[in-house]
């Protein structure tokens, strides 16, 4: 679970805090000793309404600060009032010495804490109050037990509050240029890894700027997190842009992520990031990332898995989204718009009952044009089966055509009252579908339609074959073989097949079929390359490069 900053008291901006004198070490002030009123609990008994100020939990010592802690009665639900419950303590801390501190209690399960008094909130650990300045010693605070637990209803317990020298706080990130540390622990962040081995360590040698970078070794195998103490408010749809500057030396992976939580859960590990790899000098990296829905806080952490050897420096987020990189125009084959010499398209296919005739419009019909279709049941002459010309539609239901009969269709144009000759004759299926026959063992990932030859009538542009290889890094495998692109007529003749090589690895991420005007076209290569089309029917060819990003 990640904190947040109260936006209140987190707006201290860095360069004033770094113009102070901090205090020295870390201030503790015991709950009992700085909470009023005394009457409010008793020692080691379990009373309604009363706080019981316990010291005789298992291995007290070792889990409450001086081996005591304010223990509530048990929370089954939120209360509706302060005063349900055990009594709120007011908190009066004193002899603080004059700065700028970060504020958190030190507690168990959530507590009901209030700032002034009246207004409450659900505080459930890390730093309550940022960049707090102090000039007269005090600092005051409420805490109550009116909040419940969903992930496990029971007490809650107010152990000591702690004040920490403030560190910057840009964009809603703490130490963000890691220029704060204890030792070799960079204030505000913390170290994990799934094997319990590697660290992140403060570092003076290597840095990006400012005095300190952050150095994460990592000689495991799973993975590995570098996080923040605290993050920020957001809103469902904010566009952010994370960055961060990275130096590796031979590693598997480094990533700058955006996390979302709602309601204090986790929403998603990333919605959005940055990542490097291998060896490489210092190097900004950037991403761009959208808050989801149901999202009320955000942090950035950088993550990994596997062996590591990084340094990072400088994080930020901030509002906006990464200028697109200005390309040149590419110029290809046509100069101006080209279009297709469709026919009329006419199809005719078996419904439940009678035959289904559909045709298109064209782009030189008149404005009233209707049309009239016509049917032939095996040699017998044609009839029309229209009692009226076709006017508000591009197809016919003819549900009087005879079973156990071959029948074949016409479409007629009819402008001015006129039946136009001569008329497009049908294509008639007993199926709702069009097959086609392929040329080997394999299947088909994408389709295109285009008129190939000129005829006007459509042709195909296949993708093969339709294995499909997730580029994740869990997931990825070699692709066994290469794709290739084919063309066929309209009635099943194939004209030609072109091998993609092995740019392109097998998967939807890397490569798609892209339509032309009298063209069948595929991209070639990653992120750029070459456009294939074919415009007699006879082969493809380069019709333009691009460069890759």
């Amino acid at each position: 679970m990640r904190r947040w900053i109260l936006p209140l008291l987190a707006a201290v901006l860095a360069a004033t805090l770094l113009g102070q004198v901090a205090p020295p070490g870390e201030l503790r002030f015991e709950a009992e000793d700085c909470s009023e009123p005394k009457d409010a609990w008793v020692a080691n008994k379990e009373l309604p309404g009363r706080w019981n100020l316990w010291s005789t939990d298992n291995d007290a010592l070792r889990k409450w600060s001086g081996g005591v802690v304010l223990r509530s009665p048990n929370v089954a639900a939120d209360r509706a009032l302060p005063e349900d419950g055990a009594a709120p303590l007011h908190v009066h801390l004193t002899g603080i010495p004059k700065g700028a501190y970060d504020i958190s209690l030190k507690l168990g399960r959530v507590l009901g804490v209030s700032l002034d008094g009246l207004t409450w909130q659900p505080y459930r650990g890390g730093i309550l109050a940022g960049g707090v300045q102090i000039d007269n010693g005090t600092f005051d605070l409420w805490v109550d037990d009116r909040y419940v637990d969903k992930d496990g209803p029971g007490p809650c317990y107010f152990d000591c509050v702690l004040l920490r020298p403030a560190v910057a706080v840009k964009d809603g990130l703490v130490n963000p240029g890691y220029e704060a540390a204890e030792g070799e622990a960079p204030t505000g962040w913390h170290w994990w890894s799934r094997e319990g081995v590697g660290s992140a360590a403060a570092v003076t040698d290597q840095k990006h700027s400012g005095e300190r970078a952050v150095h994460i070794v990592h000689p495991g195998t799973k993975d590995w997190a570098f996080s923040p103490d605290a993050g920020r408010r957001a809103k469902p749809g904010e566009e952010l842009v994370v960055r961060g500057w990275v130096k590796c030396s031979d590693t598997a992976a480094v990533q700058l992520c955006v996390v979302a939580e709602g309601g204090g859960k986790l929403l998603t590990w990333d919605c959005g990031s940055a990542s490097s790899s291998g060896t490489h000098d210092w190097k900004e990296i950037a991403g761009e990332a959208t808050v989801p829905a149901g999202a009320d806080a955000i942090y950035v952490r950088w993550v990994g898995n596997g062996k590591a050897d990084v340094w990072v420096d400088e994080v930020s987020l901030q509002p906006g989204r990464i200028p697109l990189p200005t390309r040149p125009l590419v110029k290809g084959c046509a100069q101006t718009r080209v279009e297709e010499r469709l026919d009329r398209g006419a199809v005719a296919v078996r419904a439940a009952r009678g035959y289904h005739v559909s045709w298109r419009m064209l782009k030189g019909d008149p404005a009233d044009v209707a049309f009239n279709v016509w049917r032939q049941d095996g040699s017998a002459a044609p009839k029309k089966v229209n009692p009226a010309p076709v006017r508000w539609t591009t197809d016919y239901l003819d549900d009087q055509a005879p079973d156990g009969v071959e029948c074949s269709y016409q479409v007629a144009t009819v402008v001015g009252g006129k039946e136009q000759r001569p008329p497009a004759v049908a294509q008639s299926s007993g199926l709702q579908y069009l097959r086609l026959k392929l040329d080997g063992n394999y299947t088909v990932q994408k389709c295109v339609p285009a008129d190939l030859d000129g005829d006007g009538q459509l042709d195909w542009v296949l993708k093969q074959p339709g294995d499909n290889i997730d580029p994740y890094e869990t997931y990825w495998q070699k692709s066994p073989d290469t794709y290739k692109i084919e063309a066929w007529t309209h009635d099943g003749k194939l004209l030609w097949r072109h091998d993609l090589g092995w740019a392109i690895e097998r998967g939807i991420w890397y490569s798609r079929p892209a339509r032309r005007r009298r063209a069948g076209a595929e991209r070639r290569g990653m992120g750029g390359g070459v456009e294939w089309a074919d415009r007699e029917g006879d082969r493809p060819r380069a019709m333009a490069r691009s460069p890759g990003p």
